[in-house]
């Protein structure tokens, strides 16, 4: 078994050899430039960041994608948030399929994401609430654009917001019945049920209008100057769509982000509904089940601090 391991990795390994050296090739190709790979930056649930860099010391970040046809959607909500949001979101320089893999080059921010940042969590008081406020504003210059319908750019739009949401979360529901009888996702489907059967006072306000959204706005996908304590950039925007402008929040209270104040001082800044914990409170749970439910891995350092967030965000319900 071990030697059958072994030859496993390294055929695995070999493949994965090629498949960066026929990327490299097209990053070439494209730029008309020597680049050569200088490290992998990190990996994710859609795929893993390598940067390349050229004899002049340029540097840029690519994409390699787990899946197929994700590479033009990125590219399209990049290009779609970089035109509303006042915070840097990265240029996308081109798109292709190489061996039947969808990458994606884009620029590089030189910065670390703001859940990973071990600085963070010893700043000053006073840093993390200029930090705070700094995501704040740049979360609401995306939300202040308005849109008039809801639902997925590439689908059927919707003149009310819960005629899309509510199919989308009946639909996650049902897919988490199926794991309610083990032990580890019991409680998560039991909230959820708790969630959908008070859907109607939850959502009682209706939004006042719809914004195209990041879709995945957490403290991972936040960039960060490491040592000055700066905001730098929003990245990886997952699935973007019209929306409920509050469904962008609450990732504001997920990773590092209750820590750093965010969801708290974005409520200080800016308006928002009565019932806004309560919806940020279901969107949470329901998103992180239907990223379960689309890879097949939970968050569980997500979901847990979560689970534990239940009276705080919805109360006496």
């Amino acid at each position: 078994m071990p030697f059958l391991f072994i030859m496993a990795k390294k055929i695995f390994s070999g493949i994965q050899n090629n498949l960066l050296q026929n990327i490299l090739s097209e990053v070439n190709d494209y730029f008309g430039d020597t680049f050569a790979w200088k490290k992998r930056l990190g990996k994710g649930g859609s795929g893993q960041v390598y940067l390349a860099e050229n004899k002049g010391g340029r540097i840029i970040a690519v994409k390699i994608y787990r899946e197929q046809n994700r590479c033009e959607q990125e590219k399209s909500d990049l290009e779609s948030l970089r035109k509303k949001c006042t915070v840097k979101i990265p240029d996308v320089y081109f798109t292709s399929t190489v061996s039947g893999t969808d990458i994606l080059a884009m620029e590089y921010i030189d910065g670390v994401n703001a859940w990973k940042n071990i600085r963070i969590y010893f700043a000053l008081k006073e840093k993390r609430k200029a930090f705070a406020e700094s995501v704040a504003k740049g979360v609401n210059s995306i939300l202040t654009v308005r849109e008039s319908k809801f639902g997925d750019p590439k689908g059927e739009l919707y003149d009310e917001w819960t005629d899309y949401y509510f199919p989308r979360a009946e639909k996650i529901l049902e897919g988490m019945k199926e794991y309610s009888g083990k032990f580890a996702y019991r409680r998560i489907y039991r909230l959820m049920l708790f969630l959908w059967e008070r859907r109607e006072t939850i959502f009682a306000e209706k939004p006042p209008y719809s914004a195209f959204i990041h879709g995945d706005l957490c403290p991972m996908n936040m960039l960060a100057d490491p040592r000055k304590m700066e905001l730098k950039a929003f990245i990886d925007p997952f699935d973007a769509f019209y929306a409920d402008p509050e469904y962008e929040l609450f990732q504001l209270f997920c990773q590092s982000g209750d820590f750093l104040g965010l969801y708290e001082e974005y409520k200080t800044l800016f308006p928002v509904s009565v019932n806004v914990d309560k919806k940020c409170y279901f969107y949470a749970i329901f998103a992180e089940a239907e990223y379960f439910l689309s890879t097949g891995r939970m968050l569980w350092a997500v979901v847990l601090p979560l689970l534990t967030k239940k009276r705080r965000f919805i109360g006496k319900l």
